[in-house]
């Protein structure tokens, strides 16, 4: 694919664009067996408008919680399975010394 900006070659990366303007971004196929549906569309205005500010999470990613109760879940589940195999040893110390 050829890009470009504003009638500008765009190479691959990020580009600079003002905030509160507009470009028009076009894209054409690189070579004679690459190409477009009739009607494919090839350009597209954009604008850059101010960026609102995210607020603050209102619940934790993942988990969907508002506390941290996927790591208090998993802790607890680590805690139980060293504690089975804690009590798994200490049954089978038992039995051979007997």
């Amino acid at each position: 694919m050829i890009w470009t900006i504003d009638g500008q070659p765009a190479n691959a990366g990020s580009h600079s664009i003002a905030v509160g303007t507009s470009v028009h971004v076009h894209a054409e196929p690189n070579g004679p067996v690459f190409g477009f549906t009739e009607d494919q569309q090839k350009d597209w205005t954009v604008a850059f408008t101010n960026a609102a500010t995210c607020g603050d999470l209102k619940t934790l990613a993942l988990t969907g919680g508002s506390l941290p109760t996927g790591l208090i879940g998993g802790g607890a589940l680590l805690l139980v399975a060293g504690l089975s195999l804690l009590s798994v040893q200490m049954l089978r110390r038992r039995r051979d010394q007997v």
